[in-house]
């Protein structure tokens, strides 16, 4: 009834329409490599032939640059400072307080040394005797007059002494009788037809001047009876232009002041060795005050140091202990064991690298110390001297030659006997003008310095042998030992 009618009749929905595409007509040629390349039937495309996996690879390098910029803050490094340098110390070292000899510190000097012989009353009694002609009144004036015409030349004169003192066998600041001697003959001073001034009168003199008044005072028992230090050279000078120009020349006035000028500027000076003429200034103005010398020095300043310190000896007066500094016999044992000394750069040329080295000094007697010793400063200057002077070969002919070091060089030269030998340069040797700046000659030298202290005196390569291995911390701990051994006593080093 009523129940049937309220159900839906259960009725299944109509299917849906889908319709069929044609298939797209094949093309009329294969684009891929079939097995069937000419048939066009259906089945024919997809088909693919079979195919080889070998591949053959090509490159090409490809070369990728890549820039990039940034933006740095440019600080400009502050210019070179002496006072900041290793040659500072010398400020506050030297009686001069400065880096450099000075015409007040040679004022000093004279003032010092002219002081010390007018304490001698045979000195002052004869420039009175013999001033008599000159006009001057007073004892006073005859001394003031005199004393202005040497303190005119002292400097020439001071390194006329320095250059003589250092040619001796004996004290190389004193001069003895030999290296007198060697000034008189340079200097044409004797005349062998002459009463006062030949040979023998000239040797009377030094003896009359060595001559000491007061033979207990600490200065007269620190000068040697056997040569003229700096004020006895003063006065030596004085007694020979009286004996060659007042008692020998006819007609000569007695006038001292005139005597020793005319010695001084007429028989002195232009005789007097170039050598012994040097302005230790110069090198250091133009040679050593760089900062490319002290970024080297810098470099090498722990074993500079040792060997500076190794080399000092026992002290000859004042107790057994070492001296603090090192002095001439010193120097002079640390280049022979380097073998530096040598036919082209001769005994004389070291010592006058000392003597150079050294700041002036005001008191000759109470600096007695200082005057005979190299600080450490003093040392440095000493070696930048050698090493401006030694020749020995520069790292492009070492390079050309295929030598990594200059003792490479000298082992094959000693064991060819010269066939290997480098020419020496038209700028080496003294007073030669140098081409390459100091610094490019100072590192071959100190490097062949280590080397040969690192082997030992008297070491000698055999043929066929290797060299020994080098390294300078090596040389370093081998100094500090020698050094302590040194201190404690033990001297086989």
């Amino acid at each position: 009834g009523l129940a049937a009618l309220a159900s839906p009749i259960a009725v299944e929905p109509p299917a849906l329409y889908v319709p069929r595409p044609a298939l797209a007509p094949t093309p009329d040629t294969h684009t891929l490599n079939v097995k069937h390349p000419t048939s066009t039937a259906p089945s024919s495309f997809g088909d693919l032939a079979e195919m080889s996996n070998n591949f053959g690879l090509t490159y090409t390098k490809v070369t990728k640059v890549v820039v990039t910029q940034t933006e740095e803050a440019i600080s400009k490094r502050p210019p070179w400072d002496i006072y900041a340098s290793v040659f500072a110390p010398r400020i506050k070292e030297a009686d001069c307080r400065a880096f450099y000899d000075c015409s007040k510190s040679e004022k000093r000097m004279f003032t010092k040394d002219w002081a010390r012989l007018l304490c001698k009353s045979k000195f002052r009694a004869m420039i009175v005797k013999e001033d008599a002609d000159s006009g001057r009144e007073t004892a006073e004036e005859t001394i003031a007059a005199l004393g202005a015409v040497m303190s005119d030349s002292y400097g020439m004169l001071y390194e006329a002494f320095c250059y003589f003192a250092a040619l001796g066998n004996g004290g190389d600041f004193s001069l003895q009788l030999n290296e007198y001697s060697n000034l008189m003959d340079d200097c044409g001073i004797p005349l062998p037809e002459s009463e006062f001034c030949k040979r023998s009168d000239l040797d009377t003199i030094f003896i009359a001047t060595n001559y000491k008044e007061d033979r207990n005072t600490v200065e007269a028992k620190l000068n040697d009876d056997n040569s003229l230090i700096r004020f006895e050279y003063i006065e030596a000078l004085v007694r020979i232009a009286v004996a060659r120009f007042t008692r020998t020349v006819p007609g000569f006035p007695k006038d001292v002041c005139l005597a020793t000028n005319k010695l001084i500027t007429e028989v002195i000076q232009p005789n007097m060795p170039p050598e012994a003429c040097v302005d230790s200034n110069v090198f250091l103005r133009n040679r050593l005050y760089f900062e490319e010398m002290d970024v080297l020095y810098e470099g090498h300043l722990k074993v500079l140091k040792a060997i500076y310190s190794r080399y000092r000896t026992r002290r000859s007066r004042g107790g057994g202990q070492r001296n603090k500094q090192i002095k001439m016999e010193d120097w002079m044992r640390m280049l022979d064991d380097a073998g530096f000394i040598d036919d082209q750069f001769a005994l004389r040329y070291a010592k006058m690298c000392f003597v150079w080295g050294r700041m002036h000094v005001f008191d000759e007697l109470k600096s007695i110390d200082r005057l005979e010793s190299l600080t450490f400063v003093d040392f440095l200057e000493a070696l930048g001297r050698a090493a401006d002077m030694k020749h020995l070969p520069s790292a492009e002919q070492l390079e050309e030659c295929g030598y990594s070091n200059a003792i490479e060089y000298l082992d094959q030269l000693a064991l060819d006997g010269g066939s290997v030998f480098i020419p020496h340069r038209e700028s080496d040797g003294f007073l030669k003008e140098h081409v390459r700046p100091l610094h490019a000659r100072a590192a071959i030298f100190l490097d062949t310095l280590f080397r040969r202290l690192d082997r030992g005196r008297g070491f000698v390569l055999a043929p066929g042998e290797l060299p020994p291995v080098y390294s300078e911390d090596g040389l370093y701990r081998k100094l500090a030992k020698m050094d302590k051994d040194l201190d404690l006593g033990i001297t086989n080093t």
